[in-house]
């Protein structure tokens, strides 16, 4: 394998305490698993609630903090020829990832609800002193494990959005889908004006529906709202309820909003 036996990684020693920069072991690659090097990784604010314990028992420590990230193929184990979509991938390529999954749980096999999986495998949120050590995006290598689907990152996408994506864009791509989608006869209200809300605007620009006003703060975000699509923006610092809702019923001609 290329990479190094030994890496430096970023780790939450424990909740609410200082970060600490530790060396830790990269095991040999397993089949079905990959190597990678990361290239880029972005910052959740669910990076911050695990500082604070918020996660716990769900969260252990010490863990490598970060679950959005894009690492670059070291090694691969037997088995992994192609990403999740069937695009052949190969040493050097650009990946993203997210969870383990068992596909074998109640969960994953019959609610089909992967994120309830009773054996999933966190990144981000492990713990460090347990086998495969390096799970988390705040690390120079990655194990990326054999239960986690991974998709190559096109050569045209930037590592910095590319990683952002992995997170915010996987989530308002799956409440798209929950709500069944968007017509282009739609108008989509858009509540909150962080990652994944910025990424709603993009989604529902680019599904096609006829108007998309997205609530929140504070008034740079919803700059970056406009920039990304959304017909309308609305503070929610310096609006009330009344407001919000008469600004929906204005641009719909009485009809309210079809998917929020």
């Amino acid at each position: 394998m290329n990479a190094p036996h030994k890496c430096s990684a970023t780790v939450l020693p424990d909740y609410h305490q200082p970060l600490e920069v530790r060396e830790l072991e990269v095991p040999p690659v397993d089949d079905g698993g990959i190597i990678v090097k990361i290239d880029r990784a972005t910052i959740c604010g669910t990076d911050h609630h695990i500082t604070l314990g918020a996660l716990a028992p769900i969260s252990k420590t010490p863990c490598i903090l970060g679950h959005e990230m894009v690492g670059k193929i070291e090694a691969q184990g037997k088995g992994r020829e192609v990403d999740v979509a069937g695009t052949p991938i190969t040493t050097g390529d650009r990946l993203i990832w997210a969870y383990s999954y068992c596909g074998k749980c109640y969960y994953c096999a019959v609610a089909h609800e992967p994120t309830l999986c009773t054996n999933f495998t966190p990144y981000g949120y492990a713990d460090s002193t347990i086998h495969p050590y390096v799970i988390g995006g705040f690390s120079q290598y990655n194990y990326i494990l054999p239960g986690c689907h991974v998709v190559k990152v096109p050569d045209e996408v930037p590592s910095h959005w590319a990683s952002s994506a992995s997170c915010a864009l996987r989530t308002i791509m799956h409440a798209t889908d929950r709500v069944g989608g968007i017509r282009p006869s739609d108008t989509v209200v858009v509540q909150g004006s962080g990652p994944v809300g910025l990424y709603g605007v993009v989604v529902a620009r680019a599904m096609g529906a006829k108007n998309v006003i997205n609530f929140g703060a504070p008034d740079a975000r919803l700059q970056v709202a406009t920039a990304f699509g959304a017909d309308q923006t609305c503070n929610i610092e310096t609006t009330d309820n009344a407001q919000r809702a008469e600004l929906i019923m204005q641009m719909t001609d009485g009809r309210g909003a079809d998917v929020v």
